[in-house]
């Protein structure tokens, strides 16, 4: 989940390798298509996300994380927002590229913004 909102232009195909990995196989379709959108967005506007988790909680298979998520456009600070990440797992056999066995099913995210500081 943090894989998701952490990247630049020029990291944004190795993240997007990661999180094939991590992605529930009966979720990966609708997941490619909205990577794909994101590509296309981050590469025409230049854009970078920075995520600093806050906190977590799990209970069973579902994953909370609290944090700070920070959008650049080129290098200026565009916005900056506490987010709430709510993700459920599943098990799936574990292998090479994923040896935790747990894929991701769903993630929503909860976003609340808070004022962005503007340059002096």
């Amino acid at each position: 989940m943090l894989h998701f909102d952490n990247f630049t232009p020029s990291t944004l195909d190795a993240t997007q390798q990661v999180l094939q990995r991590m992605i529930g196989a009966r979720s990966w379709s609708g997941a490619t298509q909205a990577l794909e959108k994101r590509r296309q967005v981050v590469q025409e506007g230049r854009m970078s996300s920075q995520v600093i988790p806050l906190s977590t909680r799990v209970d069973g298979m579902k994953v909370t994380v609290d944090a700070l998520r920070r959008t650049f456009i080129s290098d200026r600070l565009s916005r900056e927002a506490k987010v709430r990440y709510e993700v459920m797992l599943e098990r799936q056999p574990a292998t090479d590229s994923n040896p935790f066995g747990l894929g991701v099913v769903t993630q929503v995210i909860h976003e609340e913004a808070t004022p962005v500081e503007k340059e002096k």
